[in-house]
């Protein structure tokens, strides 16, 4: 064996392995994960106009720079049920609507984009926030009917290349998801993993949306990460408001907002 064959020998075999390499890789080994998380627990009595206090004081802690910036308040609407509390309380989304404002924010928006019922001015109107969104003068986008923009998808979670995503989220600065803790689900408690599957719009996906998007099943596991993790390459922040309540449907036997 000469040397030129070793040589061409040793570049055939790189180059095999070089080929060779994304079928090895496995898709899921990324970890986007910051590497320490900031925390805030504060307790909250009850549902009331206090609650703006206690969001400042927390919002504070994390010296958020959100002047001039357009900041979305994504919170949990699902559906209407007499004596079932299941959606983001109204007087929490007015408290950090008003917060993000004395921070300086340009613009705040309330846009959701429930994933049961279809008639969404139904929902504001029966849980009162229509009536908070009037008197704090907060404009209101209807998720599942906003214009929708093709996004190309950093993440390979569901196999899809794309995501139809709405042109209200993607123009955004500052995206707070405000979940509901829960505890109506099969699998015991949603938490706040399925917040921002509500910016999946029903105009493209169908309604109910996990029903519709349950026919695809790649495109329902996935699209949730997908999502979120283009959102996150798209230069938009997350906070998280969670809401623990006692009693009714809730998971929690305190009350506490808590940021991340």
């Amino acid at each position: 064996m000469t040397r030129r064959t070793a040589l061409a020998g040793s570049l055939g075999l790189a180059a095999s392995a070089a080929a060779s390499l994304p079928f090895l890789d496995p898709r899921y080994n990324h970890d986007h994960r910051p590497g320490r998380s900031r925390v805030a627990i504060l307790p909250a009595a009850e549902y009331s106009e206090s609650l703006c206090g206690v969001l400042w004081e927390g919002l504070r802690l994390f010296n958020l720079n959100v002047a001039g910036k357009s900041v979305l308040l994504k919170p949990s609407l699902v559906d209407y049920i007499p004596g079932v509390e299941i959606n983001t309380h109204p007087l929490l989304i007015a408290a950090a609507a008003e917060c993000f404002r004395r921070l300086g924010a340009r613009q705040v928006t309330v846009a959701e984009g429930p994933g049961h019922q279809r008639d969404t001015e139904l929902v504001l109107r029966a849980t009162g926030l229509e009536r908070q969104l009037k008197q704090q003068r907060l404009p209101f986008v209807d998720l599942n009917r906003d214009e929708v923009v093709a996004t190309r998808l950093h993440a390979g979670y569901s196999g899809l290349k794309r995501l139809w995503l709405p042109r209200s989220v993607l123009g955004t600065d500052f995206i707070v998801s405000m979940p509901k803790v829960k505890t109506h689900h099969w699998s015991g408690v949603t938490l706040s993993m399925k917040n921002m599957f509500g910016v999946v719009p029903g105009v493209k996906y169908g309604w109910p949306k996990n029903l519709a998007l349950a026919r695809n099943p790649a495109e329902h596991c996935g699209s949730r990460g997908d999502g979120v993790d283009s959102l996150r390459h798209c230069g938009r922040h997350r906070v998280h408001g969670r809401q623990w309540t006692a009693g009714g449907n809730h998971a929690s036997p305190g009350s506490h907002c808590c940021l991340r």
